[in-house]
């Protein structure tokens, strides 16, 4: 198989055969969170013994918004460190998504197991007081000149009502608002802000549903879009299926570049603004649809590469799955890396069948995705300390799967 083929067979894999279904998921489920997302902060607000419970809840919640939307509530003292923990045990970040899209036995099986240690481990932190012995939430944030308050251009260009609900889980000008939205301005007038604002993410949405058509008008799998690359073995023919998985994945990579400066699917402010917009919940959901399609490319492209260059993918399998404790402990110390791109890359070959079922449990439990990046912007030594208490129940469980 030549370069061009191994791009060509990625790009079908990653766009086609999981980014079509995978875009259609993160649409449902960023609805979902735009019906309901203001919601569960007035439950947790209300009911604290079941915290830990609610927290693993929302970190159970495919994609990264449920557990960022705790993290002003953990700063501002209205949800416990063990809820913190909870929801951050529970969250697979955008790596759930694939999980739903190729592998959904696995994918209730893990989420299961993070869910029930999610829980265990949050009461246990709070029973046994563990933010008072490592003396958390004692640094307040810097005071800040609350009398500004002046719309940031973020929330000048939202289509919503920003008197009538403009926050969740804090207030407008408190110091977690300063912390969390006050800190970079944004060029709206930018041609980038222009197209993933406007027409980018409709193009998106138009190639998901042309690649969506293609697949249920074939009827069939990855096997078949798999023999489109190699069925010519005199010159290389590019199906339309090619043709329409490349287009895919060159926007999925110019809408990931974008997002990152226009768009910044990790920040606590997109997060709210997805569940209080409708228009920013399309946004969004095209962002993060093509930021997971960008990496799950790259894993593809990286797992091909390697088993041109070893020889086989049974002897790159064999490699893998045969130094079994090795591979889960990098699973769950690749999970305390903070993001989603790794954990995309990684769950990416766990679909491949590279990775076993207990390296998957540890990088499950060890990540959080997106979600620590709000706290780590309030507080740093909370952040780390819910990591080490994310990393030790991940060694653990995985070890007792191997």
């Amino acid at each position: 198989m030549g370069l061009i083929e191994i791009i060509i067979n990625a790009a079908q894999e990653s766009f086609l055969h999981v980014g079509v279904l995978l875009g259609i998921v993160i649409l449902i489920f960023g609805y979902i969170d735009y019906k309901t997302g203001g919601n569960i902060v007035d439950i947790l607000d209300k009911n604290k013994r079941i915290q830990p419970m609610i927290g693993a809840i929302l970190g159970i919640i495919p994609g990264c918004g449920g557990s960022i939307i705790l993290m002003p509530l953990y700063v501002k003292n209205k949800v416990s460190f063990g809820a913190l923990v909870a929801t951050l045990i529970s969250s697979m970040g955008d790596a759930a998504f694939i999980l739903i899209s190729s592998d959904i036995k696995a994918y209730l099986g893990v989420s299961l197991i993070s869910f029930v240690t999610a829980i265990v481990c949050g009461y246990m932190v709070d029973i046994l007081h563990l933010d008072e012995k490592l003396k958390l939430r004692k640094d307040k944030l810097h005071n800040c000149d609350c009398a500004n308050d002046e719309k940031t251009d973020f929330e000048k260009g939202l289509k919503i009502d920003l008197n009538a609900k403009k926050h969740i889980g804090h207030e407008e000008n408190d110091e977690v608002d300063h912390a969390l939205h006050h800190n970079e301005k944004r060029n709206m007038g930018k041609l980038g802000y222009k197209f993933t604002h406007s027409i980018g993410y409709k193009i998106f949405y138009l190639l998901i549903i042309i690649g969506l058509i293609t697949m249920i008008s074939h009827g069939e799998g990855a096997e078949h879009a798999h023999s489109h690359v190699h069925s010519h073995e005199e010159g290389l023919e590019l199906s339309f299926e090619g043709v329409i998985s490349l287009l895919g994945l060159t926007l999925s990579i110019i809408y990931t570049a974008l997002s990152k400066k226009y768009i910044k699917n990790s920040t606590h402010e997109v997060v709210e603004s997805k569940i209080l917009s409708f228009k920013e919940m399309i946004i969004h959901s095209a962002s993060e649809t093509a930021f997971v399609i960008t990496w799950i490319f790259v894993g593809y492209l990286v797992y091909d590469l390697g088993v041109m260059i070893i020889g086989g993918e049974e002897v790159l399998n064999s490699i893998l799955l045969v130094n079994g404790m090795i591979t889960v402990l990098i699973g769950a110390f690749l999970g305390v890396i903070p993001g989603c791109g790794i954990q995309v890359i990684f769950i990416s070959l766990y679909s491949k069948g590279v990775m076993p079922f207990a390296a998957l449990v540890a990088n499950s439990i060890s990540q959080d995705g997106d979600a620590l990046f709000p706290l780590i912007a309030m507080d740093k030594k909370s952040a780390l300390w819910a990591k080490i208490l994310n990393l030790i129940p991940a060694i653990i469980l995985s070890l007792i799967h191997i």
